[in-house]
């Protein structure tokens, strides 16, 4: 079967949306950070950079209300009523998570469709996914049918470069896949589809996806299989820690912070503040409690470990996972689990990748033929 349509691969993670398009190259990072704003957002002139301005209209028959104004990404990171996702969130049932997802896809749609008048019509071919839980509650039905058989539009506001274009967005398919299965797809074939890490082969194994909000959690089975009483994920992620970082820096230092995206900055740049122009440490207000959300995480390797005996090697990855991995390794040393964090470049972009893989498997078995846009 014939269709024009865009491949797109996008992982919406509780921190960030990690989107590739139309291939492993063209790449897309936005905070997944979304704040409700007006038409006119009183500004002195626009951001120079697109990702910084991100304002949009969004009408969308998935929305709560169907039709809303917002800023998203860097932008929304500024705003003090802004909203992440939460503990509680539900991903494919999130106006967050739609409207950070269609932002994205508007995105890349004015680059690569055309327009009549400022106006864009883009067909996409999807791959997303759920976190494991989510997909034991059944709720990739539900997210593909958010997506499927509607048109949802896009309208950049106050926008640097894209301000007054509009793109009408459809979906020629959806394709949702666990997280967790995803990654195991990533680390066992190359981007050719051929397999890799072929050691990897009748081995049980753990992928931890450590994230902003929760962790995922996925055991695979020496026979491919998942370990569905082993993969059970957490409520624990990076981001609440990074947010008592950064009340710790304003209590002692009296220096706020503006995002918890510059908090990471500090803990990667020597874990160093500036007060009053000059550089302060502030390694009293990070080692402890990065070192406190390392011991959560490696009692949940514990315990995922006590679950699965027969566990062989632990795979960590995502943001949580680098940000963490000193302190986790040192809690480590006296057990020595077999742990392998992946390098941190190659992580934040895996589950994006794998979506892409997946996407190629599924094109392949149902004999689709792309017409590329």
């Amino acid at each position: 079967m014939k269709i024009t349509a865009r491949f797109a691969s996008v992982d919406i993670g509780n921190d960030a949306l990690k989107g590739m398009f139309g291939g492993f190259d063209e790449r897309l990072y936005i905070p997944n950070v979304v704040a409700k704003e007006e038409e006119d957002r009183k500004i002195i002139e626009l951001e120079k950079d697109t990702l910084n301005g991100l304002h949009v209209k969004i009408a969308s028959p998935s929305l709560s209300n169907e039709t809303g104004i917002y800023v998203v990404g860097n932008l929304a990171t500024g705003y003090d009523h802004n909203d992440r996702m939460g503990i509680r969130s539900i991903k494919a049932e999130s106006d967050q998570s739609l409207v950070v997802l269609l932002t994205a896809l508007a995105i890349d749609a004015v680059k690569h469709f055309p327009s009549m008048n400022g106006e864009y019509k883009a067909n996409f071919l999807l791959s997303t996914g759920l976190p494991l839980d989510e997909v034991k509650d059944k709720k990739k039905k539900v997210l593909k049918q958010r997506l499927m058989g509607k048109e949802h539009v896009v309208t950049f506001l106050q926008t640097p470069k894209l301000q007054g274009k509009s793109v009408k967005i459809t979906f020629s398919d959806v394709l949702v896949n666990g997280e967790g299965y995803a990654a195991f797809l990533d680390l066992t074939t190359d981007d050719s589809l051929q397999t890799r890490n072929g050691y990897l082969n009748n081995k049980c194994i753990m992928i931890n996806d450590i994230g902003g909000v929760s962790t995922d959690t996925a055991v695979f089975k020496a026979d491919g299989e998942i370990h569905n009483k082993a993969s059970q994920g957490i409520d624990e992620g990076t981001l609440k820690y990074l947010q008592e970082i950064l009340e710790a820096i304003d209590k002692t230092h009296k220096v706020k912070l503006p995002s918890l995206q510059h908090v990471l900055d500090v803990i990667k740049n020597d874990k160093m503040v500036l007060v009053k122009g000059r550089k302060v440490s502030a390694e009293k207000e990070i080692i402890p409690t990065l070192e406190k959300a390392a011991k959560v995480q490696f009692k949940h390797i514990e315990n995922t470990w006590e679950a699965a005996p027969e566990l062989e090697k632990a795979f960590l990855i995502g943001g949580g996972s680098a940000l963490l991995k000193e302190y986790i390794l040192e809690l480590n040393k006296e057990i020595n689990y077999p742990l392998e964090f992946i390098d941190p470049d190659e992580s934040v972009w895996m589950i994006s990748r794998a979506y892409w893989k997946a996407l190629q498997l599924y094109a392949k078995h149902k004999n689709l033929e792309i017409v590329s846009v």
